[in-house]
């Protein structure tokens, strides 16, 4: 009678989503309620069963779609990401300031004539300084 409820049960879990998690403690919990009751070689097949399910699991841990490894991997992409985002976020800050003085400046507008086209205003004297090699 327990052998058929555990085909049962176990037939159950096979379906089900995580289907690895439910058979380890399934089984961790019939071990524990029916430890007295079983058989020997019943609980030496269980103990079979329940280390290849742990090793199962572990395999999925470490070597299988999304392991530690990936993990690690992607979380350090995230983190150069942000750093090269605060970047991007105090270099368009800076422009959003510049836009600002250059929209409500004249000052700014006549540092930058003066500075990058040598532009001068009427009745100033332009003197350029050269220095010696």
């Amino acid at each position: 009678m327990v052998g058929g409820g555990l085909r049962f049960h176990a037939h159950v879990i096979v379906n089900d989503a995580f289907s690895l998690e439910k058979a380890l403690l399934f089984l961790l919990y019939f071990i524990y309620n029916y430890k007295n009751k079983c058989s020997v070689t019943k609980m030496k097949i269980l103990i079979v069963i329940l280390s290849i399910i742990f090793t199962a699991l572990q395999y999925r841990i470490w070597f299988g779609g999304s392991t530690h490894f990936v993990v690690a991997e992607v979380k350090n992409q995230i983190q150069e990401q942000a750093d090269i985002n605060d970047t991007l976020i105090k270099r368009n800050s800076r422009l959003k300031a510049e836009v600002v003085d250059l929209k409500h400046g004249v000052a700014v507008i006549e540092e930058r004539a003066r500075g990058q086209f040598g532009m001068i205003q009427q009745g100033e004297v332009f003197f350029q300084v050269v220095k010696h090699r």
